[in-house]
């Protein structure tokens, strides 16, 4: 309507199936992106944004007792909401809050002949914030913008490594 509009984008990755042909991958993707904007008056306007993802892979192969597992997964979200106010001849406040979540699970194995090794790693991301912007533009060729942002940020990390070697060969596995 002339008051608003809305938008609505999904994607999905469709790697899945291409990995199954190979047997031992599975990779599997999508996001969503939903945007909505409101005037409230000639001169308010509100704005809400989403953007929401997720990734996963897994990879497994089993030869002769040697195996192989390995697992990565990634989420992800953004949310963040906007006033817009004019004031004025010129004159723009935009306010905006947000949240940001991002969470990351890497596993791992591998026992393959004369080396060995372990991983886990879990990472966690949280960012909060308020944001407010000011706009003056006085002329077509003058304008004058300042502004501020208040974040808080939120870490965590869970790491486990090991690693084993068990004859004389380990000297030539530098890469491990």
């Amino acid at each position: 309507s002339s008051r608003g509009h809305w938008l609505i984008e999904l994607r999905r990755g469709n790697l899945d199936t291409l990995g199954r042909l190979f047997g031992n991958e599975d990779p599997l993707y999508w996001d969503v992106f939903v945007k909505g904007e409101a005037a409230v008056t000639g001169r308010h306007r509100l704005r809400g944004n989403l953007l929401r993802s997720d990734d996963a892979l897994e990879f497994q192969e089993q030869i002769d007792g040697d195996r192989k597992l390995f697992s990565t997964a990634y989420d992800a979200t953004h949310l963040w909401l906007t006033h817009e106010a004019i004031f004025g001849a010129g004159l723009l406040l935009e306010t905006s809050a947000y949240e940001a979540k991002v969470e990351r699970d890497r596993r791992g194995s591998e026992l393959e002949e004369e080396a060995g090794f372990s991983i886990r790693d879990r990472r966690d991301l949280e960012v909060r914030g308020l944001r407010q912007d000011w706009s003056l533009q006085r002329s077509p060729r003058h304008s004058l913008s300042w502004g501020t942002e208040l974040r808080r940020f939120d870490v965590r990390y869970d790491y486990h490594a090991e690693r084993e070697f068990d004859s004389e060969l380990r000297r030539l596995r530098h890469d491990f």
